[in-house]
């Protein structure tokens, strides 16, 4: 299939060397990795605008990523001030990076889901060891490329 051209701004892009394209095989390979992969780097804004970089657990649903916190992490106080963040898969020669906004779950069934996503991947359903937020994050820009 050859890649067609499309406006990114008012759509998830997925990118390439060669700009903003949709590729139905790139995005259907881009959502098995991140529902099989087991950590994602989780890259956010300090208030004084240093960046701050942790790999984290994270569940995949095909429209959003997801993880969670203890509330008073150093991720989270940076995301209250400054939501936009970014997300990569561990893999340097076979990048993917996803950007987008993070908020917090407050949304009971939405909860439940994540909390099923959590048990099914990594048998972990401890919700109650901590006081955790649950974050998702919707991708307004995808960007990957394999060397």
């Amino acid at each position: 299939m050859v890649p067609s051209e499309r406006s990114c701004a008012t759509d998830v892009g997925y990118y390439s060397g060669k700009g903003c394209i949709v590729d139905e095989a790139k995005q259907r390979e881009i959502d098995e990795r991140l529902k099989r992969e087991r950590n994602i780097w989780l890259a956010t804004t300090r208030r004084s605008g240093a960046p701050h970089l942790v790999p984290i657990w994270y569940a995949w649903d095909g429209e959003k990523a997801y993880f969670v916190t203890p509330r008073n992490t150093q991720k989270i106080l940076n995301i209250k001030s400054m939501s936009q963040v970014a997300m990569s898969l561990e893999d340097g020669s076979n990048v993917v990076i996803m950007e987008g906004e993070a908020t917090e779950v407050d949304d009971g069934e939405e909860q439940a889901r994540v909390a099923v996503l959590f048990k099914e991947k990594y048998d972990w359903d401890d919700w109650e060891a901590e006081d955790w937020v649950t974050m998702g994050v919707r991708p307004s820009k995808f960007l990957t490329w394999s060397t």
